[in-house]
């Protein structure tokens, strides 16, 4: 979610989350999200390690740490991918 250490969007954002307190926001730490843990517990942001299930959906930072099934479909969002085209 944050690409580097504390600047004027994270206050800007930290504001917002002031404003509106009752907005649940979970985030799954990725490689990237670098901010100290007590900046998270500020924000009001719950931090999940690798991955987070909600009914058929699951949230992971890393494809490759999918959410374990029992034969069932589970629709998986992965935010560490970068995509990209080529177009020659």
């Amino acid at each position: 979610m944050f690409h580097s250490h504390a600047n004027k969007e994270i206050d800007f954002f930290l504001k917002w989350r002031m404003d509106l307190p009752n907005v649940e926001i979970i985030l799954i730490k990725g490689n990237h999200d670098i901010l100290p843990k007590s900046w998270y517990e500020k924000a009001n942001i719950e931090l999940v390690d690798q991955k987070f299930r909600l009914k058929d959906f699951c949230f992971t930072h890393d494809i490759a740490d999918i959410c374990e099934t029992d034969e069932e479909e589970v629709f998986t969002f992965s935010g560490h991918i970068h995509p990209g085209i080529r177009i020659s």
